[in-house]
């Protein structure tokens, strides 16, 4: 089985953890799929600015699922 990357990988925040409204890392594992996590690592890094991993992270994932992330994330 390979391990799923999420952004408890990527040196996430406190405050960037609140932001996003996530879990401990115990249960987010336990609930967690790649679609799931790849949205998050997404929005990880829509916060932190960097719109290359943003793309990174959708990239592959259906049309639908990349529509509703931007409407979400850029919902005032």
């Amino acid at each position: 089985m390979t391990s799923l990357e999420t952004v408890f990988q990527h040196s996430i925040t406190a405050r960037e953890k609140d932001k996003m409204g996530l879990l401990d890392s115990e249960t987010y594992m336990s609930v967690v799929d790649e679609q799931s996590a790849r949205l998050d690592l997404a929005f990880l890094y829509h916060l932190r600015g960097d719109d290359t991993r943003v793309s990174h992270f959708l990239d592959g994932l259906p049309p639908q699922v990349i529509n509703d992330f931007w409407r979400t994330v850029t919902h005032p």
